[in-house]
């Protein structure tokens, strides 16, 4: 493995900041513990519940589920895994992003070790979500992993069937804890029916009166007056969020009265938070509802947004009173409130500040929070403060940290929020909104790459330009069913930049940019000087990047333009250079890539192994990943290698999954699958609906512009017509064929459209101008090493025959009759590599694979006399009592029997062929597929209507003596020396009087 793509899995995505782990910690950090009484019932019930590996804690808010979970792991010898999650978790990315964090944070991993959904899972998000909480839970010894706020999610969110479906496989010994304010959505219904789930309901977090009573001395003691206690408790009903705030309010000296027995839970709260809220200085008041915009803050965090240098110590003291604020355990916590005082300071800071204030703390708030990290919360109050420059600038300085981690969604949202004519005046908001979409609506994309790219140039802007130019041209390239036709304004519009601009931003940017133009060129031109300078420059600016993933991406491009060019020694040179997809480990894009690299290059023969073998594989591999980019791919592969070997039952299995793949990914399939459609029935023997099927191909890819598909479906109708005898239409299609060629780099069309075309010559009468192009093709398939050719089998049996007849290139000819395991067409001659060929014209001889068989002396005679019976008694369809009476005349019936079946399993082995000699239903003789007997040519060619003078003579010179001139003691042989003797003697008197 080469050392510039030996680590291409460690650049295949760019890894967050190194500071992601630090600001993240308020959201992935179980809270520490205020005065808490352990209760000693609810922690039985837990206990109870955990023999299943989901428990899922139902509760209102303020029913103190998140510190009962969390007292209760600090009871246990166990790490947690925590996440908070928030309305910005419904995005599947971030949900994914974020428990990776949390990961991170028990493990103490410097890298991620988790897997971030990126797009190429688009498909297969079920089975990432399988293998992500698979290896988050390995290990002897697997942490819980605790979702709070579970209720946060939306009710649409994907994440919910995501988890029901990772979550089915969940190993032994892991163990998942779920916090949520609303019973478990409809998706996980199937984890309670198969037992993988026990349900906490509200009712058992009531408290009892002992409960409470516990909580009060494990606030204050004694302190608090029993009347006012037993007030309180009664008004609480059981709910400890207002009974720890009544108690509060006791304790600040208010009286608590039942007057608000009848008030609904949170308006209870409010109006006790209101009463303990008196209690603090006006300072610390405005300070509380200052922060109310912040989800989490540290202590300078808070500090600056306040103004206030003791707001640190405030929250300090809230949170060691445990009153409805919360801190993390780290050595600078992160300070949250809880929702219901958060949404009470929140609505008190809307009657206590103007517009011009709130507006300023949303600001400020959300500098804070995108210092710390939080970008989800500092978008969402830029938005709600309409600060749209601000949001710009937050955008664009995240916009590529997003993408790496994958969350093209959020990106996506941002800038849909903002008003339109903003995102229009700006060419990177269009360039970035083209890039959330690129990967899941490529056709929504592109238009806003487009409409970006003249204003940067506009602009001046260099980097901009060439980005949006190289996006742009990779959508296309990489869209089978767009219009390439864009690629020719493309090719234009970069010949202007490079004017404007001397120098590419960065080497990073060339090697994109010359690598799409590398493509372009190739797929749209044939000027070969051109883009094998572009081709250079793109190696070389990959090379100076120090990108793994960039030069691995230019390996990839090269070797599909390679193999369509016919530029095969280039091939191999590049699949030397890329990783075997198990060397790759967690990097399963990657490892489709080299896979579709490596199938692409055996559907020509240029790497060893079956791509039948490979696409297995890879297809199981994609399943595993829930990565299917490149399964269609495949799956066409797979297709093609079927169809040359003979295997059509197989081919029509793979079709069905070619479709379903392509159906995911494009509108409509392209003209490649109806090119896989037309070669199964051609195959198959249905010429009609073989015809109709390439046609519709060849009406898709000159729609859609793609010279390589245009000639691919061409050349395909034409076997198909060929086959079906319509030969002056076949011929059309090959000129047309020949125009699409033509105008692009594609020189492996020219060497099937010659072999194509001197077939269809020799059936139309031409045949000496036939056989000049069958010479010329041959000669042209040398030179480019190929090694296959995507010809229906007849048809290239046929021709191979043809040329070996002739001695054009018998080399390749006979190497591509074995790679496609061909069967030897009607009347074919000695020049084709037979399995077996039988010489008995002056005495038996024996060739395997064109190479005399080698025979011990010490074979017995009576081995060959059954070849030599078989062959005396016409060679086919032989009764088997006319073998043994002739070789064994003096055995009794069985024992003759027994001898025969002995005698031919031994030729079989000798000859190392098990189907040569057939032995079916009574009758023997030899399989005219995989043998040639010169007696069966010498009167096949004597009997051939039409033969000319050089025919015959070439006839007989096969009778190169008497009939097994050597066994004249064989009696039986007599009648057909002397029959054959008799036909070489009048057909030579013949032919000395023509």
């Amino acid at each position: 493995m080469s050392a510039e793509v030996a680590n291409i899995a460690e650049g295949r995505r760019k890894q967050p900041p190194a500071a992601t782990v630090a600001w993240s910690l308020g959201k992935i950090t179980p809270p520490s513990l205020a005065a808490v009484s352990p209760n000693a019932r609810l922690f039985a019930l837990i206990d109870a519940a955990m023999t299943s590996p989901i428990v899922w804690l139902q509760g209102p808010p303020g029913a103190g589920k998140t510190t009962l979970i969390a007292d209760w792991l600090a009871a246990r010898p166990a790490e947690a895994v925590w996440q908070r999650l928030d309305a910005e978790d419904s995005d599947p990315s971030t949900f994914f992003y974020y428990l990776g964090m949390a990961d991170m944070r028990v493990r103490g991993a410097d890298a991620r070790r988790l897997p971030l959904l990126t797009p190429e899972y688009q498909f297969g998000t079920a089975a990432f979500s399988r293998n992500f909480f698979r290896k988050l839970f390995e290990g002897a010894k697997p942490p819980i992993v605790v979702f709070d706020d579970y209720h946060e999610l939306g009710p649409s969110s994907p994440v919910h069937e995501l988890l029901a479906s990772g979550l089915q496989e969940i190993p032994r010994g892991a163990r998942l804890i779920v916090l949520s304010r609303f019973p478990p959505p409809k998706e996980f219904a199937r984890l309670r029916v198969n037992g993988l789930m026990e349900v906490i309901a509200p009712e058992n977090l009531v408290l009892r009166a002992e409960e409470a009573a516990a909580i009060a001395r494990a606030r204050d003691g004694a302190s608090f007056d029993a009347g006012q206690f037993e007030q309180a408790l009664n008004l609480a009903q059981g709910w400890i969020a207002g009974l720890i705030l009544m108690l509060e309010a006791a304790r600040g000296g208010v009286a608590i009265r039942a007057n608000g027995v009848d008030k609904p839970p949170e308006l209870l709260f409010d109006y006790f938070a209101g009463e303990v809220l008196g209690l603090l200085d006006e300072k610390e008041r405005r300070t509380l509802m200052r922060l109310a915009t912040m989800p989490s803050m540290t202590a300078e965090a808070a500090a600056a947004l306040a103004d206030d240098p003791d707001a640190g110590e405030l929250l300090e003291r809230l949170a060691r009173r445990g009153y409805f604020t919360t801190r993390d355990a780290q050595a600078h916590p992160n300070y949250r409130f809880h929702p219901l005082f958060q949404s009470f300071l929140a609505d008190n800071a809307r009657k206590a500040f103007d517009s011009v204030e709130r507006r300023r703390l949303n600001l400020a708030a959300a500098q804070a929070l995108e210092g710390s990290g939080q970008l989800e919360a500092a978008a969402a109050l830029l938005r709600d403060a309409s600060a749209w420059e601000e949001m710009t600038r937050l955008i664009l300085s995240r916009a590529d940290e997003l993408e790496a981690t994958g969350r093209q969604m959020v990106l996506a949202s941002w800038i849909d929020n903002m008003p339109a004519g903003r995102i229009e005046a700006s060419p990177w908001l269009l360039y970035w909104s083209g890039v959330a979409r690129q990967p899941f609506a490529p056709r929504e994309g592109r238009p806003l790459f487009r409409q970006s790219l003249p204003i940067f140039m506009e602009a001046g802007d260099a980097a901009g330009a060439f980005l949006a130019w190289s996006r742009l041209g990779m959508s296309i390239l990489h869209d089978e069913i767009a219009d390439q036709t864009q690629l020719d304004e493309l090719i234009s519009i970069l010949h202007d930049l490079k004017k404007r601009y001397r120098q590419y931003p960065s080497a990073e940017v060339e090697a994109y940019v010359a690598t799409v133009m590398f493509g372009a060129l190739a797929r749209r031109t044939a000027d070969r000087v051109e883009i094998a300078r572009w081709r250079q420059t793109a190696f070389d600016a990959a090379e100076r990047s120090g990108k793994p993933k960039l030069l691995a991406y230019f390996r990839f491009v090269d070797i599909a333009l390679a193999l369509i060019d016919g530029e095969h020694a280039r091939v191999r040179e590049q699949i030397a250079r890329l990783p075997t997809p198990e060397s790759l480990g967690e990097a399963p894009y990657e490892r489709a890539m080299v896979s579709f690299a490596t199938g692409f290059a055996q559907i020509w023969s240029q790497t060893p192994g079956s791509c039948v073998e490979t696409a297995t594989r890879a297809l199981a591999d994609n399943d595993r990943a829930g990565v299917y980019a490149y399964s269609h791919s495949h799956c066409s592969f797979a297709i093609s290698d079927c169809i040359i070997r003979g295997d059509v039952d197989s081919a029509r299995i793979w079709l069905q999954r070619c479709g379903e793949y392509m159906d995911r990914f494009y509108q409509r399939r392209p003209s490649t699958y109806f090119c896989c459609v037309a070669r199964i029935e051609l195959a198959s023997g249905h010429l009609g609906a073989a015809v109709a099927a390439a046609r519709r191909a060849v009406e898709i890819a000159a729609g859609d512009n793609y010279l390589y598909n245009e000639a691919l479906a061409r050349f395909v109708l034409a076997q198909a017509l060929t086959a079906a005898g319509e030969l002056r239409d076949a011929e059309r299609e090959l000129d047309a064929m020949k125009i699409a060629g033509d105008n692009a780099a594609i020189d492996s069309m020219r060497y099937r459209r010659e072999l194509l075309h001197a077939e269809i010559l020799q059936l139309t009468g031409h045949e000496a101008q036939g056989l000049e192009i069958l010479r010329a093709g041959l000669a042209f398939g040398e030179s480019k090493d190929e090694r296959i050719i995507h010809l229906h089998r007849p048809i290239a049996a046929r021709i191979f025959a043809r040329a070996l007849k002739h001695g054009f290139s018998p080399e390749l000819v006979r190497r591509l009759i074995s790679v496609m395991d061909l069967q030897p067409p009607e009347d074919c001659g000695p020049e084709w590599p037979w399995p077996l060929k039988i010489v008995t014209f002056g005495g038996l001889q024996l060739f395997k694979d064109g190479n005399p068989l080698p025979v011990s002396r010490k074979t017995p005679r009576r081995l060959f006399n059954v070849l030599k019976a078989i062959a005396a008694f016409g060679g086919k369809d032989i009764t088997q009592e006319k073998i043994i009476d002739a070789v064994w005349p003096d055995e009794d019936g069985d024992c003759a029997r027994q001898s025969f079946d002995v005698a031919v399993h031994r030729l079989r082995k000798l000859i190392g062929d098990n189907h040569t000699i057939v032995v079916k239903g009574g009758r023997v003789g030899f399989d005219p597929a995989r043998c040639w007997l010169d007696t069966w040519a010498f009167e096949a060619g004597l009997s051939a209507r039409g033969a000319t003078h050089a025919d015959v003579a070439g006839t007989l010179a096969l009778y190169a003596g008497d009939f097994l001139a050597d066994d004249e003691d064989l009696p039986w042989a007599a009648p057909r020396r002397k029959y054959l003797r008799e036909k070489f003697l009048k057909a030579t008197e013949t032919q000395a009087t023509r």
